[in-house]
């Protein structure tokens, strides 16, 4: 249980790294982000800086919108922390506390994916079918 809500908290930082790192704004071309991932999609997208300009944008939208999703689940996932950590686990209370932040998990993945929506309006179609392939290689390659 407590693995799964570390992942979803790593997950949720990750989304808001990646989509600064992803596009390579406020870092220098070429250099290693998070993880050992390379910011190479400006030159390999030949995004203008008027389009970074309004990504950067984006991403710092997004970022208050995280911020404020992590308010409300952080303080529901201590105090399963908590239960877990008791000799005798109250199992209500806890189906109760996920219960409870249960709703705001989902629209945290909905404005994941309003994000990277927002994100792709600012590119070309032909920068946006690079993208997607771009992404097909680094499922493939994560999967293998």
């Amino acid at each position: 249980m407590y693995k799964m809500m570390k992942v979803f908290g790593v997950s949720v930082l990750s989304v808001i790294l990646l989509s600064t790192v992803a596009f390579g704004v406020g870092s220098e071309e070429g250099s290693a982000g998070p993880g050992g991932r390379m910011t190479l999609l400006p030159s390999e997208l030949q995004l203008s800086n008027d389009q970074l300009e309004k990504i950067n944008g984006i991403n710092n939208q997004y970022k208050q919108v995280q911020v404020k999703h992590a308010q409300v689940i952080q303080p529901v996932e201590l105090k399963i922390e908590e239960l877990l950590l008791k000799d005798t686990v109250d199992y209500d209370q806890v189906r109760g506390l996920l219960s409870q932040c249960a709703p705001e998990k989902v629209e945290v993945r909905l404005d994941m994916i309003r994000h990277q929506r927002a994100v792709e309006s600012v590119l070309t179609a032909e920068q946006r079918a690079k993208l997607k392939e771009l992404r097909v290689k680094a499922f493939r390659g994560r999967h293998r």
